[in-house]
């Protein structure tokens, strides 16, 4: 991840930002693992997923801004605008 230029944390949403990524049918689809799944427990027995939120929020593509709630504290941002998420270290609320 490449470093944000903002010092202060962007306040997003966990439920909203999680409703938007994976309202796409094919978002959710991302996260079906039932061929991994089965491939691991035909060869170890077992199968264990970590799933961490901040690696699929900087693996997005791009943050629209209307997610932060403190746009104010980013005198730069506008409203309905369009940045690399990789831009801001997120605080979830």
């Amino acid at each position: 991840m490449k470093e944000q230029p903002y010092k202060i944390k962007a306040k997003i949403n966990r439920q909203n930002w999680i409703n938007w990524r994976f309202s796409a049918a094919h978002e959710v689809e991302d996260l079906d693992y039932s061929s991994d799944i089965i491939e691991s427990l035909a060869k170890t027995g077992k199968y264990e997923v970590s799933i961490n939120i901040d690696e699929y929020f900087y693996d997005c593509g791009y943050l629209d801004t209307n997610f932060i709630e403190n746009i104010e504290d980013f005198p730069d941002l506008e409203q309905d605008q369009e940045i690399d998420p990789c831009s801001v270290e997120v605080e979830w609320v």
